[in-house]
C-alpha cells in the first residue's frame, strides 16, 4: 500500500522532484510551473509549443506568458497572435486584467494594431470595474497611458485619487497626472510633471520624449544634466532607460550622458554597456578607437555575436585609424548562420554607406528588398532615410515619408521622427501621394497576417 506523504518537508521535497525531473531528463514539459522553473533557469530557453498547448487547453495564465513570449520574438505574425491570446486571457473580465495591458503594450511598441487593440479595450472596460481591486485599477491606469481617450478626465482623477491613497512602492501617481495634463492639453504643467515623475518611474522616461518630439533631446539632457549629483540614489531601471534613451536621439556630445551610462553599467545594465559602445562610434571626433575596442571587448564577454556586429561597425568609423571596410564584411559574414537577416541590414548599409567603393544605393536597396517582405521596421527606416536624400541618389521625399510610416507603424521611434520632418516639407500633392503609398504598403502588411 502506498501510504500518504505526512511530513511536510519530504512532501515539498517531493513536489519539486515532479517539477523537475522531467527537464532534468529530457522529457515533454507537462505544466505551467516548470515552464517558469525552465524560464528562470535560462530566460532564452523556447517554450513556445508547450505554452501553446496548455493555452490551447483554456488555461489563462499560460495564455498570458505565451502572449508576453510571442511579442518579445519581434514579428508581426507573432505579435498579431499575442492579441488573440491575450483577449483570450481576459475572458471577457473573467481572466486577469493584466491582459488588457498587455495588449495596451503592443499597440505602444506597434502602432499598426492601435486601432484593432482599441475595438478589444473598449469592450474590456466595458466588462470591468476599476475598482474591484489594486491590480484591476492599475492595469486601467496602464491602459489611460496608451489611450487617454478612453476614459474620461473627471473618472482618470479620481481613479488617480484612488491610486494614490492605495500606492505603497513604486508608485506612477506622477506619471499618470503628467499624462493626463497631457491629454488635456496643458503641456507646460505637463512638462512639469513628467520630469519629476521621471527620477521615480522609467515609463515616464518615454512618455515625455514623445510629447516633445524633436525636443526630446534637449528636455531629457537637461533632466539628466539636473539629477546628476543624485545618480546613486536614483531607481536603476529609470537609470537605465534615461540613459539609453539619450544615446537614441543624439544632438551633441554632453558629458552626463556618460556619466549615467557608466552609472547604469556599474549596476549591472547590459543594454546601457551597449548603449554606451554606440555612443562612443557615433561620436568618433570624441572618442578615440581603442576606448570603443576595449568597450566591445568587455561586450563581447556576455555576447560574443552583438560584440561582432558592434566591431563590424566600428571597423567603418572613416575618422578612426583601424579603418578597414573589407574586415568589416569579413566580420559580418561570419555572424550569418546565426544572425542572417540582421547580417543582411548591415551589409545593405555597408554598400550605401560607400564602405566598400562608391555608394552603391541600388545594391543597398535590393538587399533590403527580402527584409521588407518580412515586414522589417528597420529596413523600412533604412530605405526612408535613402530616399529622403543622401549622397549619390536623388532624394524622393514622397516615398521617405510612405516608406518612414510603415516603418513607423512597426515601431521604429526614430522613423517617426523622420516621418514628421519630411511630412513638414512635403507640398499637398506630395501629400496625397505619400497617403496613397502609405495606403498601398499598409495593405500589403495587412494582407500578409
Amino acid at each position: 500500500m502506498i501510504r500518504a506523504v505526512s511530513h511536510p518537508s519530504l512532501a515539498v521535497a517531493l513536489l519539486l522532484l515532479a517539477l523537475l525531473l522531467p527537464a532534468l531528463t529530457g522529457a515533454a514539459v507537462t505544466g505551467l510551473p516548470q515552464v517558469r522553473y525552465q524560464l528562470h533557469q535560462d530566460p532564452d530557453t523556447e517554450v513556445i509549443e508547450p505554452l501553446r498547448r496548455f493555452a490551447e487547453r483554456g488555461d489563462r495564465p499560460s495564455m498570458r506568458l505565451l502572449a508576453s513570449r510571442l511579442v518579445s520574438q519581434e514579428r508581426l505574425d507573432t505579435t498579431h497572435e499575442a492579441i488573440g491570446w491575450y483577449w483570450r486571457a481576459f475572458d471577457r473580465g473573467y481572466g486577469k486584467p493584466l491582459a488588457l495591458a498587455g495588449m495596451s503594450e503592443i499597440a505602444d511598441r506597434m502602432p499598426l494594431f492601435r486601432e484593432q487593440i482599441r475595438t478589444l479595450l473598449e469592450q474590456g472596460l466595458n466588462q470591468l470595474d476599476p475598482l474591484a481591486s489594486d491590480e484591476t485599477l492599475n492595469s486601467v491606469l496602464d491602459l489611460f497611458l496608451v489611450y487617454p481617450d478612453l476614459l474620461p478626465p473627471e473618472q482618470v482623477e479620481q481613479l488617480i485619487g484612488q491610486y494614490r491613497r492605495a500606492c505603497v512602492l513604486g508608485c506612477r501617481t506622477l506619471t499618470y497626472q503628467a499624462r493626463l495634463l497631457e491629454a488635456q492639453g496643458l503641456l507646460e504643467q505637463a512638462e512639469q510633471r513628467y520630469r519629476q515623475a521621471m527620477v521615480r518611474d522609467a515609463r515616464a522616461v518615454g512618455l515625455y520624449s514623445r510629447m516633445l518630439g524633436d525636443d526630446a533631446f534637449d528636455g531629457l539632457l537637461a533632466v539628466a544634466q539636473a539629477h546628476q549629483a543624485r545618480l546613486p540614489e536614483l531607481p536603476a531601471e529609470v537609470v537605465e532607460m534615461l540613459a539609453v534613451t539619450l544615446t537614441r536621439t543624439p544632438r551633441q556630445h554632453d558629458n552626463a550622458i556618460l556619466l549615467w551610462l557608466d552609472q547604469a553599467i556599474a549596476w549591472g545594465s547590459f543594454q546601457a554597456l551597449l548603449a554606451k559602445a554606440g555612443y562612443l562610434l557615433d561620436h568618433p571626433d570624441v572618442f578615440d578607437h581603442q576606448a570603443a575596442f576595449r568597450l566591445i571587448e568587455q561586450i563581447g564577454v556576455q555576447d560574443p555575436d552583438e560584440a561582432g556586429f558592434l566591431r563590424a561597425q566600428a571597423l567603418q568609423v572613416y575618422q578612426w585609424p583601424t579603418l578597414d571596410p573589407e574586415a568589416a564584411q569579413r566580420q559580418l559574414q561570419a555572424l550569418v548562420p546565426r544572425h542572417p537577416d540582421r547580417v543582411q541590414l548591415a551589409l545593405a548599409q555597408l554598400h550605401s554607406s560607400g564602405g566598400l567603393d562608391e555608394p552603391d544605393h541600388r545594391t543597398a536597396l535590393t538587399l533590403y528588398q527580402p527584409l521588407l517582405a518580412r515586414h522589417s521596421a528597420a529596413a523600412h527606416y533604412r530605405v526612408a532615410a535613402l530616399y529622403a536624400g543622401t549622397r549619390a541618389m536623388c532624394p524622393d521625399p514622397v516615398k521617405g515619408y510612405g516608406y518612414a510610416r510603415i516603418a513607423e507603424l512597426l515601431g521604429s521611434a526614430r522613423a517617426r521622427l523622420l516621418r514628421q520632418q519630411l511630412e513638414a516639407s512635403l507640398s499637398p500633392e506630395q501629400q496625397r501621394r505619400g497617403q496613397a503609398l502609405v495606403h498601398l504598403l499598409r495593405q500589403r502588411l495587412e494582407q500578409s497576417l
